[in-house]
């Protein structure tokens, strides 16, 4: 179709009468993680081909070599906290792995921070139980896993 000068552009073909993508308001980091773990279309990294993503990310996992943490005594309240923080800097480096963007991820991290800091029962539970499914996920390259478990923990930060 030819333009002329002074009028708007056409839509592309199979895109006339939808609205403009800078147009589409963005999803809340909650909401796009939860479709993303349900299998919704849209991707947390922005692509709409999923599969050379979920391998790049698959790969990005394993080679994240996520250590497992062990859960420290609750009587601990110093270890207790240097493990929180361990499983923290894990968590932020598996959300850069999956490509979550910032606001996705201060939703994820505002999610762990709570669980870990509450008090030492709480954090012994979230480092014994919550991280290792994420820790078992990221060693398996799982990264359907990984974005669900993301998707969790955005959903526990309300």
């Amino acid at each position: 179709m030819e333009e002329r000068p002074g009028s708007a552009p056409s839509a592309p073909d199979g895109l006339a009468g939808q609205a403009p993508p800078a147009l589409v308001p963005p999803k809340p980091a909650a909401v796009a993680l939860q479709q993303q773990a349900g299998g919704a279309p849209a991707s947390v990294i922005g692509a709409d081909s999923r599969g050379s993503n979920e391998d790049a990310a698959s790969a990005a996992l394993i080679a994240l070599g996520l250590p497992r943490l062990a859960a420290p005594p609750i009587s601990d309240s110093g270890a207790a906290a240097e493990a929180a923080t361990e499983a923290f800097d894990g968590v932020v480096r598996v959300a850069e792995a999956l490509g979550l963007g910032p606001e996705q991820l201060g939703v994820v991290c505002a999610a762990v921070e709570a669980a870990t800091t509450r008090d030492a029962a709480a954090c012994h539970v979230f480092l014994g139980i919550t991280y290792r499914r994420l820790q078992i996920a990221c060693a398996a390259g799982e990264a359907a896993a990984a974005r669900a478990w993301m998707g969790e923990m955005a959903k526990r930060s309300g």
